[in-house]
């Protein structure tokens, strides 16, 4: 017969462990996701750019693919400012999110 202080499977000693993990980084968790979700919304708003670009070209009567529009061989203000949102995003995910998550393991809050 199992102890009455003792978890008696191991899904109550991980659900007991990850909330006790969890509890001190709700902050961090939290902005961690929000990073990943603009991410994810600057990657469709790229995909959003490109499919308008294509569209509009299209509309207009000019011979162009969408590899063109999605390469960069059509010059256009609006997809080039999304391009750079979403590469500099990705390009600054892993430096932000180490730096970031460095200082929530090593640095104590209540300094």
């Amino acid at each position: 017969m199992p102890s009455p202080h003792l978890p008696s499977s191991a899904a109550e000693v991980m659900a007991g462990a990850s909330s006790l993990m969890a509890e001190p980084f709700k902050g961090p968790i939290t902005v961690t996701l929000a990073y990943f979700v603009v991410y994810y919304l600057f990657c469709f708003g790229q995909t959003f750019m490109h499919t308008v670009l294509f569209a509009t070209l299209k509309k207009k009567g000019e011979s162009v693919t969408l590899s063109d529009v999605k390469l960069g061989r059509i010059e256009d203000p609006m997809v080039t400012a999304v391009n750079r949102m979403f590469l500099n995003t990705a390009e600054q995910a892993i430096p932000f999110l180490t730096s970031f998550w460095l200082y929530a393991l090593l640095v104590d809050r209540e300094d």
